[in-house]
């Protein structure tokens, strides 16, 4: 998943699965890359591959998230923020792989907007992303909890916010 196929194609027309075949002596001359690109077929076990590992690095950190010690209710609304956002984002993933997964078919009534490769490959850059924060997600945490009861402490010391005794 980390060697990935990169087109620049500036059109910005609708570009089918066919479209994928295309050579790197059609694509424009800035295209740094000098691979040729990958047919449909490749592309779309690579992106049912980045779906698989993104659902078990969800899944691994999950089980990982129910042995961080939430010791707050503060610290318990930190925790759910942080995956409610996590999961929003890999909902958005999963739906981007799984659409152009589809496109990939032949005869997919679904297209791309402009090129398919640099489409791909983002999606593919952020279910990566992704999923090693799911890994990664317990440490998250942990850290959050820390820096918000150290940040309490700091507050609490800080002379601003003492109450002096009142002189009346």
């Amino acid at each position: 998943m980390k060697t990935w196929f990169r087109s620049s194609s500036s059109s910005r027309q609708a570009v089918t699965h066919n479209d994928v075949y295309r050579t790197n002596a059609s694509a424009d001359r800035d295209d740094d890359s000098s691979s040729s690109p990958r047919v449909p077929r490749h592309r779309h076990s690579e992106l049912g591959d980045a779906l698989t590992s993104l659902r078990e690095a969800r899944a691994k950190g999950t089980r990982k998230l129910g042995h961080v010690d939430i010791p707050t209710t503060m610290a318990q609304y930190r925790r759910n923020e942080i995956v409610r956002t996590l999961e929003q984002r890999t909902t958005t993933i999963e739906s981007n792989l799984t659409e152009y997964r589809n496109a990939l078919a032949p005869n997919s009534s679904i297209s791309f907007e402009g090129s398919p490769d640099r489409q791909i490959n983002y999606a593919l850059h952020n279910a990566e992303t992704v999923a090693s924060e799911w890994k990664n997600i317990h440490h998250t945490v942990k850290q959050a909890i820390r820096d918000q009861s150290n940040g309490d402490e700091v507050l609490q010391a800080h002379p601003s916010m003492r109450r002096g005794p009142s002189g009346r």
